[in-house]
Order: structure tokens, then sequence, then C-alpha cells
């Protein structure tokens, strides 16, 4: 093939591709800059449909699309250069793989007579994700057969099914071009409307809501308990709406997790628990809260306490999950109800008990232990525990936040009060790592279009410092709590933090940054605060536009020692 019609036919078909995921509902793609992902960049600009995002390091460049396919719930697209920067994805692609967020992974490539041999900028990149992806594919070389007799549409129709199916996650499609990559510029170009046939219509991904039906043999009296993980995603709003309904028709006590929205729902008579963990500290008070039945909706909350119990309690366990995975680490006998189908109106579910007091009982305990939290918090001086009763008391109703992992998720579910302010908590759970905090909660503000609190440690900032990199983009209000206990703080509850430097050099890690320094750098506000009377009121007032950082300096062995206090002082 002459060059020219080489450089024809890259663009024909890059621009295909961009016009089908146009019309498919794609509205958002995440670009790093590259050399041969030129084509397909040049398609996804020339159409004018998409918010292009451009963002140097492609680690922060996915997990910025990983927040705003979670908070948008829409795919979002990804494209990259051939190499190492497809490596760089990897870490928010098993996230995205293990929370159920769609990415569209489009990687530029080498033609295959480059591979192996010692070319530049190439890798394999075949199946480069494994198992960590819905599926693969890798597109012919443009020109290489007769356009009219590759079946482009139909390709793209199964990888977009099995971006945004029943079971939503990442797509790794592989685009190899050859040289040239680009056109003459002085030659027009002709329009490829036609390149990939009819249009598709767009939609948002996800499932709609589907009433469970329970098995039969559920039919029988007992005391049940509920329990709600993390937010759902997509559809999750109808879910914990069936969830919470089901409480309170039944008069059934309901864990919350502090990631889950049934937390910050209280309202009329019902009214979640939110202090389990303290409470199944105390061995009487456990024999007395335990169920003969629970039904856990999605994920399991966070606590290992609670976990703990389920593997202890043995007791028979129905998971509804809407997205077919099967959520329980433990050994408790369960039933799984995956992908539920529409049934009637009337669904067959286990009677309210014989017990009549048990919830009033999980109440009354929870309501105990937040009263204990409360008077500490008034005491707790720099404690970072006492900034989720704080944040809970004084942000405004439907305040957006993402917690990050680590410390903060934890002392979330343990100290986050039950409240009706109907905040939107966000959380990487799916893995469960620190990568990638601050950009995912960049691309969740982005999505949300409204403020966004970011709760986070020192490390977990640091790790992902080239987020940063984002913080000019249009429409964003960002607030970085940063809590700077000078290290990794989650650590100082393991048996290895009396290993003294050891433990400080190899676990503690400590990094000695100037975070006012830092900020500055990059002109962004940033603010010590050591006051909770002014953080509390830096809470209560509107946020500004763009990132700031409110600084709360803390002593990392004095927290965790207070955190023990917290937990264990309490006696129902």
């Amino acid at each position: 093939m002459k060059e020219d019609e080489q450089a024809w036919a890259n663009r024909r078909f890059a621009d295909g591709v961009a016009e089908y995921l146009a019309e498919a509902g794609v509205r958002t793609v995440v670009i790093s800059p590259g050399s041969r992902s030129t084509p397909l960049v040049l398609g996804f600009a020339s159409l004018g449909s998409f918010r292009l995002i451009p963002v140097l390091d492609e680690r922060s460049a996915a997990f910025l699309a990983l927040g705003l396919a979670r908070s948008t719930e829409r795919p979002v697209g990804l494209v990259c250069t051939s190499g190492s920067a497809v490596a760089n994805w990897f870490p928010a692609v098993v996230e995205a793989h293990e929370s159920r967020v769609p990415l569209l992974l489009m990687t530029a490539d080498r033609p295959p007579e480059l591979r192996g041999c010692g070319a530049g900028q190439t890798i394999d990149q075949e199946r480069f994700y494994g198992r960590y992806t819905r599926a693969f594919r890798e597109y012919p070389i443009p020109g290489d057969e007769d356009e009219g007799k590759v079946p482009w549409r139909d390709f793209l129709a199964a990888d977009w099914a099995a971006l945004s199916g029943d079971y939503p996650g990442p797509v790794h499609l592989n685009f190899p071009f050859r040289e040239p990559l680009l056109p003459p510029e002085s030659e027009s170009f002709p329009s490829p409307k036609t390149f990939f046939g009819k249009k598709v219509s767009g939609s948002r991904y996800g499932r709609p809501f589907d009433a469970p039906v329970l098995p039969s043999r559920w039919q029988e009296g007992g005391r049940t308990l509920l329990l709600s993980g993390s937010w759902l995603g997509p559809g999750g709003d109808d879910w914990t709406g069936w969830f919470r309904n089901l409480a309170g028709e039944r008069g059934w006590p309901l864990l919350a997790d502090a990631l889950s929205p049934l937390r910050h729902q209280e309202e009329g008579s019902f009214r979640p628990v939110a202090h389990y963990d303290m409470l199944l500290r105390h061995e009487e008070i456990a024999k007395t809260l335990r169920p003969d039945r629970i039904i856990q909706l999605g994920s399991l909350p966070t606590s290992k306490v609670l976990r703990k119990c389920l593997e202890e309690w043995q007791t028979p366990r129905l998971i509804i999950d809407p997205y077919s995975l099967n959520p329980h680490p433990d050994t408790a006998p369960v039933e799984w109800l995956a992908r539920p189908d529409k049934t009637s109106n009337e669904i067959p579910l286990p009677p309210p008990g014989e017990d009549s007091g048990f919830r009033e009982n999980w109440v009354v305990q929870d309501k105990k232990a937040g009263e204990f939290i409360q008077a500490k918090t008034g005491e707790s001086g720099s404690f970072e525990g006492a900034l989720y009763p704080l944040l809970a008391e004084h942000l405004p109703e439907q305040t957006v936040l993402h917690i990050a992992s680590s410390t903060p998720v934890r002392e979330a579910e343990w100290f986050w009060p039950v409240n009706g302010k109907r905040f939107r908590i966000y959380s990487s759970r799916g893995a469960n790592g620190i990568d990638g905090t601050l950009s995912t909660a960049i691309g969740e503000a982005v999505g949300e279009a409204r403020p966004l609190w970011l709760v986070t440690g020192d490390l977990a900032l640091l790790h992902d410092a080239n987020g940063i990199l984002q913080h000019q983009l249009e429409g964003l209000s960002l607030t970085i709590l940063l809590i700077n206990n000078e290290g990794g703080g989650i650590f100082q509850n393991l048996p290895i933090a009396r290993y003294g430097e050891t433990f400080e050099r190899f676990f503690a890690t400590p990094q000695q940054i100037d975070w006012g320094t830092w900020a500055k750098t990059f002109g962004v506000s940033h603010a010590l605060v050591r006051d909770p009377a002014e953080l509390a009121q830096l809470a209560a007032r509107p946020a500004p536009a763009g990132v700031r950082i409110l600084e709360w300096a803390t002593d990392r062995r004095g927290d965790a020692e207070e955190r023990r206090r917290w937990l264990t002082a309490f006696s129902p």
C-alpha cells in the first residue's frame, strides 16, 4: 500500500471509531500524549462530540477516567500510545474490574512486523490486562483488507456490549497503526460518515432494578439482620431504596457501612445501625445481637470485627447482588442471588420473626455507642478519628465525598454517625488500594459537576501526586482534607509497629513534605487547620472553585493509642 493510502486508511478508521462511540453514548475521552495514538486522537478531536481531557501521566489518566465513569454512570474512553504507557493503566484497570466500572481502554500499537524485534516503544500488548478486562480485541490494521469486507460495526457492537452490559467493567481494544500516521497536511480529508454503517442507540450502562425472589426455605420465622456495604453503582439507588423499604416494612435491623447511602438516609422511623464494629467487640452484647439469618445487599461492610462474627456465627446468609459477583470471603453458609430476575410485586420474603425486640436492641445499643463517640469527640484534640463526626455534623446536605482507602475508610466506618443528610460517599474498595486516590477524586468531582471533599492521608496523596496536574479542569471544585500524620498510620496498628527503626523505615515511611510549598508549586491554595471549630466553619461554608488543601496535622503514634481507647472503652 502506498504511504498516502495508508495514512488515509488510518484516518478513516480512527474517525469511524470516534463516530461509532459517540453514537453509542461515550461522552468523555481521557488522552495521554504519544505518537502512535495520533490517528485516534485526531479522530476524537475532529468529531467535536466529546469532552476530551489531556492528562500527562497515564496512571493518573486512568484513575481520573475511573472516577468520571463511576460518578456519571457512563463508560469513559482512555487513549494512550504503545509501550510502557499501556502498563501504567494497570492499577486503575484492576480497580475498575473489581468495582465494576466501565472503562474503554484504547491502546495504540505497532504493527505485527515491528513486534519482537527490538523496535522502540514496543511491547506485547495482546491481552495485556489478562482476566481484569471483560473483553479484548485487536483490530485489523487499517487498509490491510477491503474495508467493506471487515465487520467493523459488529466488532464494536460486541465490545460495547461487553463494556456496558449486565456485568460492566473495562474492555481493552488494541489498535495497531502503520506509518505514516497522518495524511499530508495539504490534502483535504473526505468525510467518513458511513464507515461503520448505521448508527447505534446510546444508553447509560447498568441494569434496571430487578426484585429478588428469595428461596422458599427462607419462609420460616427467626431474627433477620440486613447488611449493606458500599454503594452499588448504576441502579444502586433503586436497590438501596428497596432495601430501606424492606427494613421498614419488616422491622428488621439494617447495618450500613459509611459508604452505603443508607447510613445517610435516617428519616422518620427508619434508623440504620452505624456502630456495629464497636458493639460486636463485646462478647456478651454480641450474643444478644446474633441473628438467625442475614440478608446482604452487595458487598460486605468493611469491618473486620463484623466479618469475624459472620465466620464464627455460621449464620445462613442470602446475598443479593445485581452484578453477578459472589461477595462473601468467609465460610458461612450462603445463598447467592446474582442478577435477580423481574417478578411480580408479591415478593416472597421471610416473616418478621418472633423476637420483636431484636431491632430495638440493635438500635438502642447503637445510639449508646453514638453518644459515647460524640462525647469523646468534644475532648479529642487533633485525633483524626474525630474528623468524621465533625464532618457529618457540619458539611451541607448531599455533599459528595471520596474517602481514601487505608485508615480513612476504616475510621469513617467506625465513627461516621447515622444521619439524614444524604451524603454520597465514594471509595475505591474494589481492590482497596491507595493507587490513584487524587486522580479518582478529581474524576468524580468533574463527573458530579458539584463540589467534592477528598479525605486522605499523606501517603495516599503522595502516591498519586501527579494527579494535581489536573487542578485547572473546568468546573472542578475539590477540597482535599489532608490528614498529615507523617507516614502510614494504618501500619501503626500492626504488631510490626513495635520494631522501632525498622518499622519507621519500611512500613511507616515518613516523607517530610512541606505541603504548603507543594501546593504553592501548582498554584493550589493551602491552609493548616489545627482547631476543630475552624474546620467546622470551613466545612459549613460553600466550597470554592478549584482545588484547596486543608491540612490537619496529627500524631500518628498518639492517634493509634487514642483509636484503641475509642474502640475498646465503650461499654454497652
